[in-house]
């Protein structure tokens, strides 16, 4: 495992992808924050939606539903 790797404030904790579309659930490490980040590499559109500890797969799963 690469240092970069170990010393990141921020983890990955899922990733998925369906045809251009990019979702990526993400932990900090120093804040305990959760966040869900939406990529569409078709459109170039990009949103960032915060997650809770008991709602953040859901969130991960149905991000529009959360938009």
């Amino acid at each position: 495992m690469s240092t970069a790797a170990t010393t990141s404030p921020w983890v990955e904790l899922a990733a998925r992808s369906a045809g251009t579309t990019e979702v990526i659930l993400l932990w900090s490490r120093t804040s305990g924050r959760l966040w869900v980040v939406v990529l569409d590499i078709g459109s170039g559109e990009t949103f960032v939606l915060d997650a809770r500890r008991d709602n953040a797969l859901h969130v991960f799963y149905h991000p529009y539903a959360y938009r």
